[in-house]
């Protein structure tokens, strides 16, 4: 996640946002779980272009910009009884782990759509990937 989103939400709630850099074992036990999701070796250049030609779900709504709007969107996907989300900005080098319930409650404090223009999802339990866009379009 951006420096930038850390430090307005230090100062709008007075405390740091409740979210994990990964160690180099999470990462690679993460790569290695998209790797075998996505069937093939994925490297940072193309890895947003192969999730938008992998997957098959393509569903746009009008907004993904609140905390509602968010949680509608997972409901719709069906996205239930998850714990935690990786949300993967760039990957592999920019991935941060957050509760679920935590990231819902404060999307709109993390996903910014007029600067981020991607974000994948990675839900370890299901282990399935989503990838929202800027456009509000979501990949699963």
């Amino acid at each position: 996640m951006e420096n930038f989103k850390k430090v307005i939400f230090l100062e709008t709630f007075k405390k740091p946002i409740k979210c994990g850099d990964l160690s180099n074992k999470e990462k690679t036990l993460l790569q290695e779980s998209i790797n075998i999701l996505l069937k093939e070796n994925i490297d940072n250049k193309f890895f947003f272009k192969k999730i938008i030609e992998k997957f098959r779900n393509i569903k746009p709504f009008n907004l993904i910009e609140t905390s509602s709007q968010f949680d509608e969107v997972l409901k719709e996907i069906n996205i239930v009884d998850e714990e935690d989300v990786y949300l993967i900005w760039e990957y592999p080098s920019d991935i941060d782990k957050i509760v679920l319930k935590y990231l819902i409650k404060h999307w709109e404090d993390i996903w910014f759509s007029a600067s981020d223009e991607a974000v994948v999802l990675f839900f370890p339990k299901s282990k399935r990937l989503v990838l929202i866009t800027h456009y509000n379009t979501v990949y699963f």
